[in-house]
């Protein structure tokens, strides 16, 4: 995908940007993806922006969302949405802060969204290519490295409109096909019902995974696993999808698109650790819950899991550690 070329030129250099980019059909189903780690969240956001009702979306207008109630998964994460005639061409980054009580978006002591950052439900930011000033100034004034998201968002609307550009191809076939092929060995199973503890959760929360598989279908099935916490380990339904299917037999050479869920579906309900709610923080959802969810079902599976949970970023006290905070600095003198 070219649109990947265009974030790294725009942001690479100097940030860690994490692009993802999928290109998906109108009514939001992904045809192609970068990756299994992109595909839920991006499917998610594509799926929400094409539901919604509360502002047109015609061909060549770009949305922008953080929100991780309408298909976002972490306020730090921006997914921008370009209508074309045929879909939608949607890209994604990682930015260093958008606001919230601690820089960075991770804070362990956040009982709600709003302490990690800045809510961005969908909103429109582009039209063929041109940035519209008032949604763009609004979104830069909440971030604490304005010049390093004013370059991301550029790159990003940049990205999405590469992206629109290239031939959209329906790959869902395929992926279907191979996934039953590698589902192969499983026909007949039902694995009963795994727990998997997240780690760093506070109180003590678990995933719960069942698994069942006619040959055709399987369903994951993670609806018993714990109520939502205040507290920032929740997983939106999107990094669910993604944990989940990078557990199947063969996951790193399947190909990345909604074939895929054609024959895996995958079961959560809203409330959930993973499958928040508003308001809850999500933080570290796709670190620590997304662990647990693919521990789980590679154990229903029985297939490798080489997955361990991300300590990452923070220190005891919950702060980005001084080796960001420094790369942080350089990137900002960089942008500037």
């Amino acid at each position: 995908m070219k649109a990947l070329p265009v974030l790294w030129e725009g942001l690479g250099d100097f940030w860690p940007a994490d692009p993802g980019a999928a290109r998906c059909d109108g009514r939001g189903r992904v045809l192609d993806c970068t990756s299994l780690a992109q595909l839920g969240p991006l499917g998610e956001a594509a799926r929400a922006v094409t539901a919604q009702r509360r502002f047109r979306y015609d061909p060549g207008d770009t949305v922008l969302l953080n929100d991780p109630f309408s298909g976002g998964t972490r306020v730090q994460d921006l997914i921008c949405l370009r209508r074309t005639d045929v879909g939608v061409a949607a890209v994604r980054t990682t930015v260093p802060d958008f606001g919230g009580d601690r820089f960075g978006g991770y804070n362990p002591h956040a009982v709600e969204v709003w302490a990690e950052g800045n809510r961005l439900t969908p909103i429109r930011i582009a039209r063929d290519g041109e940035l519209i000033r008032d949604s763009f100034t609004c979104a830069l004034l909440n971030s604490r490295t304005p010049r390093i998201f004013e370059q991301a968002l550029r790159s990003l609307v940049n990205a999405a409109e590469e992206l629109a550009a290239e031939a959209f191809e329906d790959r869902t076939e395929a992926a279907a096909a191979a996934a039953r092929s590698a589902l192969a060995s499983l026909r007949g199973r039902r694995g009963g019902c795994v727990s998997a503890e997240i780690a760093g959760a506070e109180p003590t929360a678990v995933v719960v995974a069942s698994a069942s598989y006619d040959g055709e279908h399987m369903i994951l099935d993670f609806e018993q696993s714990s109520p939502q916490l205040p507290h920032y380990v929740n997983a939106t339904r999107g990094v669910t999808i993604s944990a989940a299917l990078a557990a199947l037999p063969d996951a790193a050479s399947l190909p990345a698109n909604d074939g895929l869920l054609d024959v895996v579906e995958v079961r959560t309900r809203p409330g959930t650790v993973v499958h928040a709610s508003y308001p809850a923080p999500t933080a570290r959802g796709p670190h620590l819950t997304a662990s647990a969810v693919t521990s789980a079902v590679s154990t229903l599976l029985r297939t490798p899991h080489s997955v361990e949970p991300s300590t990452g970023l923070l220190d005891a006290d919950g702060f980005l550690d001084a080796t960001i905070a420094a790369r942080v600095q350089l990137a900002e003198a960089a942008a500037g």
